[in-house]
């Protein structure tokens, strides 16, 4: 009897450590993404594209660069990387409000580092400062939280917030490494706790890696550098999404799971992993990628776009913007939700594309053509505005 209790217990044990074991560790089943083949030709929007419209935004908040973007309640919520403002803008464009609180004091930041909106509140986060604001949905300041750590992002979870850092600098005794971690706010104390680690207690390693958060109904999505791996956190638990494997780029099959760490590091930079993964954007038909192969020796940026129905995928090292009536289209770079994505364009594109458009040459050949004035007529009501261009990517539904 005592022999059986004896067994039991110690099988209880076993299964809380593996239970805590596994809360630091990724797993699931993850999706390989294994490309057709590698296209030199260029990438047709019409493959995932069923047609663009454009949002020309209200020059009343003029937009440097686009460094984050949300859509939530009909509202385009954009950080200027250059400016350090929060502008808002309704579903045609037209501005909204901004927030623009630069400074030291409270309700101030000295960098959006991160934002996230909820149906409440916006948050933004700046990381020189080490600390969270909490604005209402009209911008007004309502409260701010001081955190021990320098982090780079952050999204809401039961607990607190999901945060990441790409650096090892620690001001405070309790030492996080560089990774993922859960930030459980309480009056008393602050605490990170980590969940994953990538990097180590190796600032030169951790300073490489770069994660990326984008949302849906499975949880929260990182992609992490370098590594071919996308993870998502979902119920407490870091599980491997994807796995991007380039089959002639020689990745060993026992690396293709492999965790981003010290010990790995090598392995993981030379043997062909992806090295910078720009842009992720997930919707419930396509996976969207802009990525850079670690491999070349050479930079070359590919884009990747994974049919998830038909579980299809190629590389192509050119984007063509052959849906959008002649107007230029980047490859998105934003999902507004899982039937659109976003385009950003500057207004060096289209000033640039109107010049060559009113080019002598160019003029003899197409002036007389339906489409010709239209296009010019918009172009010219773009450049006169100076603000960027929203192009909304109808994605194909199957």
């Amino acid at each position: 009897m005592k022999i059986n209790f004896l067994i039991c217990l110690s099988l209880v044990c076993i299964a809380i450590s593996c239970k805590k074991i596994r809360q630091n560790q990724a797993t699931g089943t993850p999706v390989i993404i294994k490309p057709s083949e590698e296209r030199e030709y260029s990438l047709a929007a019409s493959s995932f594209l069923d047609s663009v419209s454009y949002i020309s935004l209200d020059p009343k908040n003029i937009i440097a660069f686009v460094s984050k973007l949300q859509f939530m309640d009909n509202r385009y919520y954009i950080s200027d990387g250059i400016s350090k403002k929060l502008s808002v803008f309704d579903d045609t464009g037209k501005a909204s409000f901004e927030i623009n609180t630069v400074g030291r004091g409270p309700g101030e930041y000295t960098e959006i580092a991160d934002f996230y909106v909820t149906d409440k509140h916006i948050i933004i986060l700046c990381r020189s400062l080490k600390k969270i604001i909490t604005y209402d949905l009209e911008g007004i300041f309502l409260d701010e939280v001081k955190i021990d750590d320098f982090i780079n992002g952050l999204r809401p979870i039961k607990s607190g917030y999901l945060t990441y850092a790409t650096d090892g600098i620690r001001s405070s005794k309790d030492y996080r490494p560089p990774g993922i971690a859960e930030l459980i706010l309480s009056p008393k104390k602050n605490i990170n706790k980590p969940l994953q680690v990538f990097g180590g207690n190796y600032a030169s390693y951790a300073t490489l890696q770069y994660v990326h958060f984008t949302e849906d109904n499975d949880g929260s999505y990182l992609l992490l550098n370098p590594s071919d791996t996308i993870f998502s956190y979902k119920e407490d638990s870091l599980k491997v999404k994807y796995v991007l494997d380039f089959g002639k780029r020689g990745i060993p099959k026992k690396h293709k799971e492999l965790p981003s760490n010290p010990n790995n590091f090598d392995v993981l930079v030379r043997e062909g992993y992806v090295t910078y993964k720009d842009y992720l954007i997930e919707t419930d038909v396509f996976l969207l990628l802009h990525l850079i192969p670690g491999q070349e020796n050479t930079v070359k940026y590919l884009y990747l776009v994974h049919d998830k129905k038909n579980n299809e995928s190629a590389l192509f090292p050119r984007f063509s913007s052959d849906v959008s009536d002649m107007l230029p289209l980047p490859f998105p770079v934003f999902k507004r939700d899982d039937k659109h994505v976003i385009s950003v364009i500057y207004y060096d594109n289209f000033e640039d594309y109107l010049t060559h458009l009113k080019n002598e040459e160019y003029v003899k050949k197409n002036a007389g053509k339906s489409w010709y004035i239209p296009l010019i007529t918009k172009l010219e009501e773009w450049v006169k505005n100076k603000n960027p261009v929203l192009a909304i990517g109808h994605l194909k539904q199957y």
